[in-house]
């Protein structure tokens, strides 16, 4: 019991030490401080302060998967915004009133546009204010087809059909994607694994068999086939990152 304490201190006085040092760099802190504000909706004092004990790299992860949560159900809300321009609803009202409609964290991000309209903001700044809090790719699509109505016009119906099938056919893509990078990263591991695997078997059948490897031309040779092994691995990592 006495241990955990005493862990539970030393990990307190890591994360004060770490918050300490990052507001001393204030461009840093200003970062951290804007990604906890996009992360916390709510005003609460105790998420907050454990938002600011952690490094920038967890809430960075954190910050990313909201965006990625917001920009999947932005083809919902584009849908319901179809609907009611078919229903002979203006472009603002279908925007404004399937808020209710949509889940969090999205429908935060829309009440927040539908205080600025109510504050006398125009809607297509509003819009992009959205799209640089949270950088996804279809809301980029999102705000520039916002921006052809505004300036442009046409057939907004149209203009929303087609940007549903964008976006689907983007999101079927991702999928295939993250399918192939896990069944590349799968394989990968099993190559790298299997050398480890078939020593480790030979070692347990017969003790006795690695025993030339002792040697100083087996030590060279180990030495090459780690660093063989090492630059696979790289090599395969890069192929999957590209």
């Amino acid at each position: 019991m006495i241990a955990v304490i005493a862990i539970i201190f030393g990990l307190g006085v890591f994360l004060s030490i770490s918050v300490f040092i990052e507001r001393r760099k204030s461009s840093a802190y200003n970062h951290k401080c804007q990604l906890i504000d996009r992360i916390c909706n709510d005003n609460c004092c105790l998420n907050n302060y454990v938002f600011h004990l952690m490094p920038v790299s967890i809430l960075s992860v954190f910050y990313h998967r909201k965006c990625q949560k917001i920009g999947n159900q932005l083809l919902s809300y584009i849908i319901l915004i179809r609907q009611s321009l078919k229903s002979g609803d203006s472009l603002r009202y279908a925007m404004m009133n399937d808020v209710k409609c949509i889940e969090l964290p999205l429908q935060y991000e829309l009440v927040q546009i539908q205080k600025k309209l109510s504050n006398g903001e125009q809607l297509l700044h509003a819009i992009e204010q959205l799209h640089e809090r949270w950088p996804h790719p279809y809301i980029k699509q999102f705000v520039l087809s916002m921006r052809m109505i505004q300036s442009i016009g046409g057939n907004i119906i149209a203009l929303f059909d087609g940007m549903i099938i964008m976006i689907t056919q983007q999101k079927r893509l991702r999928e295939k994607k993250k399918t192939i990078l896990a069944q590349a990263k799968f394989q990968s591991s099993v190559l790298l694994s299997l050398p480890l695997v078939l020593a480790a078997a030979l070692y347990l059948v017969d003790d006795t068999y690695f025993d030339p490897l002792l040697q100083p031309l087996g030590v060279f040779i180990i030495v090459i086939s780690l660093s063989l092994e090492a630059v696979g691995a790289y090599f395969l990592y890069r192929i999957m990152s590209d």
